[in-house]
């Protein structure tokens, strides 16, 4: 049976979008395809995301963001967009806006309540596409 291919999509790919790819990928282990994309992707992740995932023991994937691919946005079960203004997806993708607060310069203190509810929403996330 094939996974079901899951895209966290934000502007940068560096801050939100990598957190929820992290953290359904350690709840989930392999049972979904997941990734995560900018559309104007940034040169590094965001510290404050960095810190906040640090402080549960979890990791962000390294390096510059990586551009959303419109044919692996078209082959996803769901993209999910945080809010920020990505553009278009792709014409024929499922797309899921979970519309949080902007995430760029939030200092570390106030990052976890970004995180945590980045946590919320791909656990349930993770229930709905459980077959």
């Amino acid at each position: 049976m094939e996974k079901k291919k899951v895209v966290f999509v934000c502007a940068h790919n560096a801050g939100k979008s990598r957190v929820a790819e992290a953290y359904l990928k350690e709840i989930a282990g392999d049972r979904f395809d997941v990734s995560s994309a900018g559309t104007t992707p940034g040169d590094s992740a965001n510290p404050a995301a960095v810190g906040a995932l640090a402080e549960k023991g979890l990791s962000l994937r390294e390096g510059p963001g990586v551009a959303l691919s419109p044919d692996d946005a078209a082959k996803a079960e769901v993209v999910v967009t945080f809010g920020c203004d990505v553009g278009e997806i792709a014409p024929d993708a499922n797309v899921e806006d979970w519309s949080l607060t902007d995430d760029a310069g939030q200092p570390l203190r106030d990052y976890g309540q970004i995180r945590d509810a980045i946590f919320d929403r791909v656990e349930d996330l993770a229930k709905r596409l459980e077959p």
